[in-house]
C-alpha cells in the first residue's frame, strides 16, 4: 500500500473565497496547501468535454485535505492540437491551434519548473510559439494516487504580436501516463482580436534526467528571494476602487491589470480574465507592441551606454554597421537618432507639417517589418527613402527605424564582447538575470545560429506583470542614481525627467501643451492643480497598454486591449488622478 500524507487543513482553508488577490496569487505563498477550496467547485479534470470555457477556479486546488505531490522530471511534449474557438464581438478569426511544443519539467518542492527548449524562446513572424510558466503541484484524495499540476501558459502569436493567456491542467504519477492536458486561455492582449480557446492536447511525458536543472532552480530560488513587494489595491489609502479605472478603455474587459508603483512598493488590481481572475497573476504574459520601444529598445542602449561610453548614443551607425554608409541618409544617422525616431527615413507626408505624422504605413516600413532574416531586413533598410530634411530634425513615428537600432547595438555588442556574444544572449546573461528575468522572452530575426538572430526592439518584447514591474523598477534606481544599475543614470534620468520639457513635438497636443517624444518615451505636460506643472515620460503599446513615470517617485502601469480606434482606450487620466491623490505631484519630496 502507498504512503499517502494527506493533510489536514482548517476551517478557515474551507471558508476560502474563491477569490484571489493580486498579492494572493499562487506565486505568493511558500506552499500549495494554503490555497485549498471546498469540494464543492467544479473540478476541469472531471469535467470531460465542454461546449463553453469554464471558470478559472475549476483548475485550482480542491478539498479540505490535500497531500504532497509525486516528485516529477522530465520531458513533456505536447503535439499540435487545434482548440474550441470562440470569438467575441464582431471579429471571426481561425481556429486557435496550440503548436507542437517539448519542455523539460521539474519538480522543486511543490513548484513545477519549466526549461524549455532552446528553438521554443525564438519567435518569428511566421509561427506561434506556447510559453509555459512556474506551475504548482499536489495531490487530492479524489485522483486515486495521483498528483496533478497546473501551469500559466501563453500562446504568443509571433506575426500579431497577440499573447494569449491561460492554464494547463493535467495529472501524473503513482507509475501511469499522464493524463490528457486541459487547456484554456480566458484574456489577451489583442487588440480587436479577443477569442475564449479551450480543449484538451493528447500530451506525451518521458521521465529523466533535465541537463540544465541545477541552474534553472537556482535561477528561479533567486528570482523568488529578489521579489518585489506586492500589495493589495485595498491597502494603498485611497477611496479609488479598481472599478474606478479598471473598466473598459474602449471596449468592456480590454484591461488584463492595472497596478501603481510607489517607491518599491507594487499595489496591483489583480490579472482580470473574462472566466475570473488569474491565479499566476506576476506570471500573466502580455504582449506590449510598441512600449516594447521603451522597456526593450531604450532600456538595450543604457545598458550599452552603461558599458561601452557615452560615444554610443552619437556614433554614427555606419562605423558599427558599415553597410549603412552606402545610404545618403543611414549614413547620417546616429543611435541618438533611432532613439527619438528622428532618422529622417520614410516617404509619408513628406514635408514638415504640424500634426502627427506615424510613418510606418509606407511600403519599405510594412516590409521590413515582416521580412523573417538579418539578412533581408538589411537589404531592405537600404531601399529606404529619404526625408527633405537631416536626421535629428523631426520626429516621425517610424517603428521599422528599430531594426536599426538593434542591428548596430548588436554588432557593437559583438565587437566589444570577448565572446561574440550578441545584444540578445547579452541583455539575458549580463542585465536580465541580474533583476530576476531569466529568460526575457523576445521576437528574433531568422537565424541558425545565435549571432543571426537580432532582437526586435520596437514591438516584439512579450513581458509577464512580474518583469515588467522589475524593469521599472530597475528604470526608477537608475533615475535617482543612488545604486549600480547597468544602465547609464545620466541618460535614464533624462529620459524620465519630470520638471523639464524635452525632445520634439510629436503634433499630439494635450489639454496642458504639446506633447513631445524623446529617448524612446512620449513626453506630456501635466497640470493636476494651479501652479503645478510636470512633465510625464510614458511608454505606450497598441491597444491602452500603458508605463508612466509619474513625480513623487510613482509609476503607473496599464495593461490592455482596448479598441484602438477608440479615444478612451488612449485616456489614462484616471490612473494620474489616483496617484496625485495619494501623493500630490507638486507636493514635498
Amino acid at each position: 500500500m502507498k504512503f499517502f500524507l494527506l493533510v489536514a487543513l482548517t476551517g478557515e482553508a474551507d471558508a476560502q473565497s474563491l477569490a484571489l488577490s493580486a498579492a494572493q496569487d499562487l506565486d505568493s505563498k511558500p506552499t500549495i496547501l494554503s490555497f485549498a477550496w471546498p469540494d464543492s467547485r467544479d473540478d476541469m479534470l472531471d469535467m470531460g468535454p465542454r461546449n463553453t470555457p469554464a471558470a478559472l477556479s475549476a483548475f485550482l486546488p480542491a478539498g479540505p485535505r490535500l497531500g504532497q505531490a509525486e516528485p516529477i522530471r522530465g520531458h513533456l511534449s505536447v503535439p499540435e492540437t487545434p482548440l474550441n474557438s470562440q470569438w467575441l464581438g464582431s471579429v471571426t478569426g481561425e481556429r486557435v491551434v496550440l503548436p507542437a511544443t517539448r519542455i523539460a519539467l521539474i519538480a522543486h518542492g511543490d513548484r513545477l519548473v519549466p526549461l524549455a527548449e532552446a528553438s521554443a524562446t525564438i519567435i518569428d513572424r511566421r509561427g506561434k510559439t506556447l510559453l509555459f510558466g512556474v506551475g504548482r503541484i499536489w495531490r487530492e484524495a479524489r485522483d486515486g494516487g495521483q498528483s496533478r499540476a497546473v501551469m500559466p501558459v501563453a500562446l504568443v502569436d509571433g506575426r500579431t504580436g497577440d499573447v494569449r493567456n491561460g492554464l494547463a491542467a493535467f495529472r501524473f504519477g503513482d507509475r501511469r501516463p499522464i493524463s490528457s492536458m486541459v487547456f484554456q486561455f480566458s484574456q489577451e492582449t489583442a487588440p480587436n482580436r479577443a477569442a475564449n480557446a479551450w480543449g484538451v492536447a493528447q500530451a506525451d511525458f518521458t521521465a529523466g534526467p533535465v541537463p540544465g536543472a541545477e541552474t534553472r532552480i537556482a535561477a528561479y530560488e533567486a528570482r523568488q528571494a529578489s521579489a518585489p513587494d506586492y500589495r493589495d489595491w485595498s491597502t494603498l489609502g485611497v477611496d479609488d476602487t479598481p472599478e474606478d479605472f479598471d473598466g473598459p478603455p474602449g471596449a468592456a474587459g480590454a484591461v488584463s491589470v492595472s497596478a501603481l508603483i510607489v517607491d518599491r512598493a507594487i499595489y496591483l488590481t489583480g490579472c482580470n480574465t473574462r472566466h475570473g481572475p488569474y491565479p499566476f497573476c506576476r506570471q500573466m504574459r502580455h504582449g506590449i507592441h510598441s512600449l516594447s520601444s521603451s522597456l526593450l529598445g531604450f532600456v538595450a542602449a543604457a545598458h550599452a551606454v552603461h558599458w561601452a561610453g557615452d560615444d554610443v548614443l552619437t556614433d554614427r551607425i555606419r562605423d558599427v554597421v558599415p553597410e549603412f554608409d552606402a545610404h545618403p541618409q543611414w549614413r547620417k544617422v546616429r543611435i541618438r537618432d533611432l532613439l527619438n525616431m528622428t532618422t529622417g527615413l520614410g516617404e509619408v507626408t513628406p514635408k514638415r507639417v504640424t500634426g502627427f505624422v506615424a510613418a510606418d504605413s509606407d511600403e519599405t516600413a510594412h516590409a521590413i517589418r515582416v521580412a523573417a532574416t538579418a539578412e533581408e531586413k538589411l537589404a531592405i533598410a537600404l531601399t529606404f527613402p529619404s526625408y527633405p530634411w537631416q536626421p535629428g530634425d523631426v520626429f516621425r513615428f517610424r517603428l521599422a527605424d528599430g531594426f536599426g537600432l538593434a542591428l548596430a547595438l548588436d554588432r557593437l555588442v559583438q565587437q566589444k564582447s570577448a565572446n561574440g556574444q550578441g545584444l540578445r544572449d547579452a541583455l539575458l546573461a549580463r542585465l536580465f538575470s541580474a533583476i530576476g528575468i531569466p529568460r526575457g522572452h523576445m521576437r528574433t530575426t531568422v537565424g541558425d545560429q545565435p549571432e543571426d538572430r537580432i532582437p526586435d526592439l520596437s514591438e516584439g518584447f512579450f513581458p509577464t506583470t512580474g518583469e515588467i514591474v522589475r524593469l521599472t523598477l530597475l528604470l526608477r534606481a537608475s533615475q535617482n542614481g543612488i545604486r549600480r544599475t547597468l544602465l547609464n543614470h545620466e541618460m535614464v534620468g533624462q529620459a524620465l525627467d519630470n520638471d523639464q520639457e524635452r525632445g520634439l513635438p510629436t503634433g499630439i497636443t494635450h489639454p496642458t501643451g504639446p506633447g513631445r517624444y524623446h529617448m524612446g518615451f512620449w513626453r506630456f505636460p501635466v497640470s493636476m492643480e494651479p501652479g503645478c506643472l510636470k512633465f510625464v515620460a510614458a511608454g505606450r503599446g497598441w491597444g491602452g497598454t500603458v508605463v508612466q513615470f509619474l513625480p513623487q517617485r510613482m509609476v503607473a502601469i496599464r495593461i490592455a486591449d482596448g479598441d484602438p480606434a477608440d479615444p478612451k482606450t488612449r485616456d489614462t487620466s484616471d490612473l494620474r488622478r489616483v496617484a496625485h491623490k495619494l501623493r500630490p505631484f507638486c507636493g514635498a519630496q
